[in-house]
């Protein structure tokens, strides 16, 4: 079952700050570009605040058209940037947008867990819009949304192994379990010979009489 919530973190952690951070990506460059912060959301008793970083300046690339603008969520447990929760868009779409929405995902009231990251609008076709190519002064992110999604995890159905089918489709029956004398015949058997080798014959007991 999953919930949306278009509350800006309602019910996420009671007090938590989670980090933003951008770069564009060019996959024709030969060392990727750091990432530069983008935002702070401070959520402290379910209200959240959201701070946009004044330093956070991207540079662009001049085959803009082939490059990634990549978003990456730093959780406070994070010790690496290795760690982050990262996604990717074109570049073209996420320097043209004119809204992009953050949606943050959380299980029951547990903390972040993964994000999606979606900009508005776009191309049917997917193709850059014509005033994609900006300057550096005016990448700006001015009407972001922040929300989040709240996911419950089902119980899982233990699943039992299909039985085996017969050319004609029907099931396959196993054989009649054997019953104790089939399983232990030879062992009765042998016990049998044994006792019967090892018993004293009466015959010979009456021949010898009582002992005087």
């Amino acid at each position: 079952m999953v919930g949306w919530h278009l509350l800006l973190f309602s019910g996420v952690a009671s007090a938590a700050t989670y980090r933003l951070h951008h770069r564009i990506l060019d996959p024709d460059a030969q060392l990727a570009p750091s990432f530069a912060p983008r935002a702070t959301v401070d959520v402290s008793n379910g209200v959240p605040i959201f701070n946009p970083d004044s330093e956070g300046v991207l540079s662009l690339q001049n085959n803009l058209d082939r490059s990634w603008y990549q978003i990456a969520l730093e959780h406070p447990s994070h010790k690496h940037s290795n760690d982050w929760f990262i996604q990717s868009v074109r570049a073209c779409h996420a320097l043209g947008n004119k809204a992009d929405l953050i949606l943050l995902h959380s299980a029951s009231s547990e903390d972040v867990f993964g994000f999606d990251y979606f900009v508005q609008p776009l191309a049917h076709d997917g193709s850059c819009a014509s005033n994609a190519r900006v300057e550096p002064s005016q990448v700006a992110f001015g009407n972001t949304t922040v929300a989040w999604k709240s996911v419950t995890i089902e119980p899982t159905v233990a699943l039992r192994t299909p039985p085996r089918l017969s050319e004609k489709g029907e099931p396959i029956q196993p054989p009649p379990e054997p019953t104790f004398f089939q399983k232990y015949w030879m062992w009765i058997v042998g016990f049998m010979i044994l006792f019967l080798a090892v018993a004293p014959d009466p015959g010979q007991q009456e021949d010898q009489g009582p002992s005087k």
